[in-house]
């Protein structure tokens, strides 16, 4: 599927997505443009040097309508080249890879220690100490950063290269009793330890150990809870009032008719009596 074509004179990156085993869909981008594409410092027309999406680029073979629609559920170049693009594979220099991966490693490292201290000392864990405890750490290019950390620390702490103790902050949050279950929940996901809970009327309070670097996120998602439940109960109130209207008016409708009723028959009752003086009229003159 080919579009406007673009100057293709300097060098290109590759960015390929497999489906099934066979298919390839391939786009040709500027050098290091899918990574800052995926971070939203380039738009997709800065990206790429050619809008077409080829099968082959190097063959010069171009993807066909009914093959994307098959492989995307749509034909749409936009569409398919921005998956593509976020989750293709982008072909890197090595310079590339070895930037990439040291921005990974200083991100780690400061998540660490923001975190952690030591454990048996209760300090602040040196950063070259984090970084020679990372020297065979595989960072993951895709994989997020916070579970990276994790997994660092986790591998870290199992192999004796750190002896670390979370650096926690403690956060106290109230929900409805019927929440308990949902908020438990969440919290046991987010890896933040239970410090207490207890009850309170109708309420449900727990007081959590968080991550200090997590916490705005850990509030932001306890948050959403409520919001949530604060949404469908207006949904319920909405959907309470709308059904006493309709209510309101089938008694409404109910009525109506046997008072229509009472006035057709009190009207039938007047033309009866009125026909029945006609014929007496009648039958009066044809007596005479």
């Amino acid at each position: 599927m080919s579009r406007q074509k673009r100057n293709t004179t300097t060098s290109y990156h590759l960015v390929r997505l497999k489906f099934g085993k066979k298919t390839i869909f391939e786009l040709m981008a500027h050098p290091g443009a899918a990574a800052d594409f995926r971070i939203g410092k380039k738009s997709l027309q800065e990206a790429l040097m050619v809008d077409t999406v080829f099968t082959n680029a190097k063959k010069a073979k171009v993807a066909t309508s009914s093959e994307l629609q098959t492989a995307f559920g749509t034909s749409d170049f936009q569409e398919v080249a921005r998956r593509i693009l976020m989750e293709g594979d982008a072909q890197t220099t090595s310079g590339e890879r070895k930037a990439s991966a040291e921005a990974i490693q200083r991100q780690i490292t400061e998540f660490v220690i923001r975190n952690f201290v030591d454990a048996r000392t209760g300090l602040r864990i040196p950063a070259s100490r984090v970084q020679a405890a990372m020297v065979k750490f595989n960072c993951d290019m895709k994989e997020d950063i916070v579970q990276q950390a994790r997994r660092f620390v986790r591998g870290a702490q199992a192999k004796g290269d750190l002896q670390l103790r979370r650096k926690e902050v403690v956060h106290t949050a109230s929900f409805p009793m019927f929440l308990k279950g949902t908020v438990l929940a969440l919290v046991e996901g987010l890896g933040c330890s239970i410090l207490s809970r207890s009850k309170e009327k109708d309420m449900f309070v727990i007081e959590l150990g968080c991550l200090a670097g997590e916490l705005d996120e850990v509030v932001k998602k306890l948050d959403r809870i409520t919001s949530q439940q604060d949404r469908d109960g207006e949904t319920k109130s909405r959907g309470k009032a709308r059904r006493g209207a309709r209510k309101s008016q089938q008694n409404e409708t109910e009525a109506s008719p046997s008072g229509g009723k009472g006035r057709r028959n009190k009207g039938k009752a007047a033309n009866t009596k009125e026909d029945g003086k006609r014929r007496s009229a009648r039958r009066s003159k044809r007596t005479r």
